[in-house]
């Protein structure tokens, strides 16, 4: 942040949220990659249900059994394509960037106290402070709220009824973000906020129809028997 700072000319805000801005450009081919996994596994589940039912009706598989049932299980993941690690690239790799943004943001007011007090704009100047007019915290809870009613129709694509509970545990966890985030400092609030409307601009684009057929990603398969919302 700093070195966009002094490179650029911008303010610390503005430089945040450009940090913040070349990180998600950076990280949307793995975006693209988990979401065209992702859609990949809900369109091959119930045919792995139904391996792993037979499996399991043999009460204690002999050795030969678990070979047969490893062999079908790769040869359904590579007639779909799909490699499963893959949907689990987008959390290990973003985990790390977003926890040191985290702290290395919570830091700076403590190394840049002067600097960044008259660094932010518009209503919130001073980044080293909490927002004054609870705009930031609102606005980020609400901008993560949107991500979450946004990708919805994935995260329970491939479990209906584990999908809607996760769903349901972001919704609450949104509305309690805000009484959480009102006394962190606006630097902090700044990144969250504009994190999560770079995240919504991508899943949007992701959703449009030309853009998943560029990329590969598959609409959602009709829902399970006995798995309907």
């Amino acid at each position: 942040v700093k070195s966009l700072h002094e490179f650029s000319g911008l303010e610390y805000g503005w430089s945040i949220v450009g940090v913040t801005v070349i990180l998600r450009l950076c990280l949307f081919p793995v975006m693209v990659a988990s979401q065209q996994t992702s859609s990949r596994m809900a369109h091959l589940q119930p045919e792995l249900q139904q391996i792993k039912a037979r499996y399991e009706a043999l009460g204690t598989p002999s050795r030969q059994d678990q070979l047969q049932f490893s062999g079908q299980m790769k040869a359904i993941f590579a007639k779909y394509k799909v490699k499963p690690f893959r949907a689990f690239a987008g959390p290990v790799i973003q985990m790390p960037l977003f926890m040191g943004m985290f702290f290395g943001l919570r830091k700076m007011p403590s190394i840049f106290p002067e600097e960044l007090s008259t660094g932010g704009m518009y209503w919130f100047t001073d980044l080293t402070a909490s927002d004054p007019l609870y705009i930031l915290p609102f606005t980020s809870a609400l901008s993560f709220l949107a991500l979450i009613e946004l990708g919805k129709e994935q995260m329970v694509a491939q479990n209906a009824q584990s999908g809607h509970l996760m769903v349901n545990f972001f919704r609450v966890m949104s509305i309690g973000m805000v009484p959480v985030c009102v006394n962190f400092e606006a630097a902090m609030l700044c990144y969250w906020t504009s994190n999560n409307f770079m995240t919504l601009t991508q899943t949007a684009i992701l959703k449009a129809p030309a853009a998943r057929s560029y990329f590969g990603i598959w609409d959602a398969p009709k829902p399970v028997p006995g798995q309907e919302p």
